[in-house]
Parts: structure tokens; sequence; C-alpha cells
């Protein structure tokens, strides 16, 4: 939406009975069938990741995908990719989000909690892949640390997207491994209107093979939104959904 909340018109924040709309902010209809609370999701975690998808190499049924980060926008991306026709691996957890990941099409996913140490990560995705590491590794986790990770999971040529991202802390890496091994490196935060426009697309088109619904783990109304916070802080829900409780 942009703007401030400590400046006019005050309304530009979210969580809110009423939002200032900016002229330039565009519209988008939510197709028949997709429910709010999807429609939500997607209008921040999904369109992003239909953008970032646009800005990678072209997928096929050869193409090996590694995601890291089991969040609304690592979920999201493995449809996204498996739509596609890729192979789409998973890291991140709790079980619950893994769960949801190979419901969705990631033919394997790996748990931090069973395998914490990103040595073993890494040698895992290795053996997974026949040694070459992924085509494409998406980095949606938004941890700092998962950069150098996962640099080092993609094969030779490969890409490395990262998105999502909004932190400062400053990450220790060889760029003498862009050139050794040809690796090229993007990224994408947040999109336009003409990317939720087909997020929404996307979702009506592939509502039968996906239960959208599913990454919605609760609804809570405005007065309990710090509580969902706080579940989604914890691992506990996926994507809660804040209801406005209409009144007259």
């Amino acid at each position: 939406m942009g703007g401030s909340i400590d400046k006019f018109p005050y309304l530009a924040g979210g969580f809110a009975e009423y939002g200032y709309v900016y002229p330039t902010g565009g519209a988008v209809r939510v197709p028949d069938g997709i429910t709010d609370a999807v429609a939500s999701a997607a209008s921040c975690g999904l369109q992003t990741v239909v953008h970032a998808f646009e800005s990678s190499p072209p997928v096929n049924e050869a193409t090996v995908v590694i995601i890291q980060g089991a969040g609304p926008l690592g979920l999201f991306s493995v449809a996204r990719y498996v739509a596609a026709g890729a192979r789409v691996i998973l890291i991140g957890g709790p079980a619950q989000r893994l769960e949801l990941a190979k419901a969705w099409g990631a033919t394997d996913v790996v748990n931090i909690e069973e395998v914490p140490s990103a040595s073993d990560r890494i040698k895992l995705i290795k053996d997974l892949t026949h040694g070459r590491g992924g085509n494409i590794v998406v980095q949606a986790s938004g941890m700092s640390a998962a950069f150098t990770e996962g640099v080092e999971m993609i094969a030779n040529g490969g890409y490395y997207l990262i998105i999502g991202q909004g932190h400062d802390a400053p990450v220790i890496f060889d760029p003498s491994v862009l050139t050794s091994r040809n690796i090229s490196i993007g990224g994408v935060r947040a999109a336009g209107a003409e990317h939720t426009w087909r997020a929404m697309e996307f979702l009506n088109r592939h509502k039968s093979t996906f239960n959208w619904d599913s990454m919605i783990t609760s609804f809570q109304s405005l007065d309990h939104i710090n509580e969902a916070f706080d579940r989604m802080r914890s691992w506990e829900e996926i994507k809660p959904a804040i209801q406005l409780l209409q009144t007259g």
C-alpha cells in the first residue's frame, strides 16, 4: 500500500477497519472460489513469489529447485515451481509446514530441527541431487546465515534467487565463487499490481491441484492479532487470518 502511518493520510497501515488506497496502488479482482483469507495471503507472499519466478531462469522437468524456508514465501514458491514442472526440495520446519510442502508437490523435505548443522544439510542436498546441487536455489527464509549455506547448494552454472529479505545483517562471502562456479545471483522484494493479478490468476488456475486454504491455520479477530503474531513467531501456525468484525 505504501506510505507511513505517521504521515497524512495516516491510514496506510494494515490490520485496521479502514485503509487509504493510493490512486497509483491499483486494484485486482479476487476470482470466484478463492477465499478472502487466501487472497490476502497471496497479495503479499504469492505476488512476491510470482515476481521472483518471472525473474529466474526458465524451468522445465529437468530443473531442480532448492527452497530455503518454509514460511508463506517458501511454501508459495513450492507451488509455483512445482506447477512449472520442476523437482522441488524444501529446507525448513517445523513438521506441519513440511507436510504441507509435500502435499503441494515437494519431492523431498529437509527438517532443520532434525538436521541442525548447515554442513550436514549441504551434504544431504548434494546426496539428493547426485552431487550437483540445485539449478535454482530460492532463499525465502529471511535468515542472513542462510546465504552462505545456500550458495554451497547451487549447481555449477546455477542461479541463487533471494526474496523477502528485510534485514541489514552483514554476510561474509567470497565473490570468487561466482566466477569459479559460474553462479548468478538475483533478488526480488515485493511486487506490483501486475504481479498481484498474475498471483490471483495462478490461484484460480491451480485451485484443483493445490488446497490453498490449508495454509490458513486459524481465523482470529482483530482483538487477538498479537496472539496470532506470537503463534507465528513460535511456528505454531503457518498463516492465521485476521477477520475484521463488522458492526451495525
